[in-house]
């Protein structure tokens, strides 16, 4: 694996400081404060959003700028407005609110993707993501996510930076070691690790 940590953490959100804040890269806006206008949006491409309704989420996908969103404690549970918007950054913390994922199948020009802090979270809907580079998955720190099937990471061919943690996959098999290997980067909690190992123990004998 060719990348270093913060190399990859650069990656994974490059609209977020090392301190966890947002940089200067991305707009920040608190929705509890504001009602939605165009003037929040016009002639920006990276906007941060703190407790986004539905309707704020419907002034972004009407934005013909902005292609990188974070979604921070969203107060919705459909992500239907999104569908093919021509994202290439969605980054979304504490989504447990949300009950349908499968618009994100529709952002077909996504390279980064991150959903933090949210333990309902469908992996099903990345393996119609064929430009993703970049994939972070973690729990709310209660729950980890379940990842029942890897199929959908294994299909990812531009993969290059993946996160699991906290996370649970289901069964790591031959295919998911090989996904792995040919990262630039892998981080996961140590539970997947010790699964890796063992299947790489059991496959060389």
């Amino acid at each position: 694996m060719s990348l270093q940590h913060d190399e990859a953490m650069a990656l994974h959100n490059p609209y977020m400081r090392r301190d966890g804040f947002p940089s200067k890269r991305i707009s920040r806006i608190d929705c509890s404060k504001f009602d939605p206008s165009h003037k929040f949006v016009r002639g920006r491409k990276a906007i941060w959003l703190n407790m986004p309704t539905d309707a704020w989420l419907e002034l972004m996908a009407s934005s013909q700028t902005v292609t990188a969103l974070n979604l921070w404690k969203p107060k919705l549970t459909r992500l239907t407005s999104l569908m093919h918007k021509p994202l290439e950054h969605l980054s979304l913390s504490h989504g447990n609110r949300i009950v349908d994922w499968s618009p994100i199948r529709s952002l077909q020009t996504l390279k980064h993707l991150s959903v933090q802090w949210t333990d309902r979270f469908d992996i099903e809907v990345v393996s119609d993501l064929p430009n993703l580079e970049v994939l972070s998955v973690g729990g709310d720190g209660y729950r980890n996510v379940e990842v029942e099937d890897s199929a959908p990471i294994v299909g990812l061919k531009n993969l290059r930076v993946l996160s699991l943690a906290p996370a649970q996959v289901a069964k790591v098999d031959a295919k998911f070691l090989r996904a792995i290997d040919r990262l630039d980067y892998f981080n996961c909690s140590q539970s997947i690790l010790t699964k890796v190992e063992r299947a790489r123990k059991r496959l060389s004998t």
